[in-house]
């Protein structure tokens, strides 16, 4: 909540010039590297099966002549990293290409484009961040494309690793729901 409120802060005309273009994929790149950390969330994310899901009520705004909702989009930041989770066999044929096509739709160009893009403007900040009397040090996140991160390899956990959790991810603001039968 702290960092939406953050965000709300300053005019729009302060933030960066493409920021509606990369704000979907922004959110998808936090929540890759939040699933890559975290094995009891991807536990979690994996046991919603093939359900649907779909983001708690949020904010909206317009791009590109349509209106957009983080409700639609927190959950199709779900179901698309739920679905990069599984081991290509186990993925449902034709939901990644349906999801990765929504983003690009959004964005106006291949989702890889856009990541990639939104990985250098992260490091770029960070390198600014930096204080200049120190000597810059890579970080992992500047060390790794977010385009070639496998989440596939990172949802191997030892059984019993799991939280145990129910099938609610959180995503932006506010909390999924899961709907069942895709």
């Amino acid at each position: 909540m702290r960092c939406w409120q953050r965000g709300q802060r300053g005019s729009k005309a302060s933030f960066r010039r493409n920021f509606d273009a990369i704000k979907v994929t922004t959110m998808l790149e936090v929540n890759r590297a939040k699933y890559k950390a975290h094995a009891d969330l991807r536990a979690d994310l994996l046991a919603t099966g093939d359900a649907e899901i779909k983001g708690g009520p949020s904010t909206c705004w317009r791009f590109r002549g349509k209106d957009h909702k983080w409700q639609y989009w927190n959950g199709r930041i779900q179901m698309l990293i739920r679905e990069e989770l599984k081991a290509p066999e186990q993925r449902t044929p034709g939901v990644l290409e349906e999801l990765m096509a929504d983003f690009e739709a959004y964005a106006g160009v291949p989702l890889l484009a856009v990541c990639k893009e939104t990985s250098e403007a992260s490091a770029a900040a960070e390198a600014d961040a930096n204080d200049d009397d120190e000597p810059e040090v890579a970080s992992e996140h500047n060390a790794q494309n977010a385009t070639t991160v496998s989440l596939a390899a990172a949802s191997q956990t030892p059984p019993g690793s799991s939280s145990g959790g129910g099938g609610s991810s959180e995503g932006g603001g506010g909390t999924s729901e899961v709907e069942p039968g895709r």
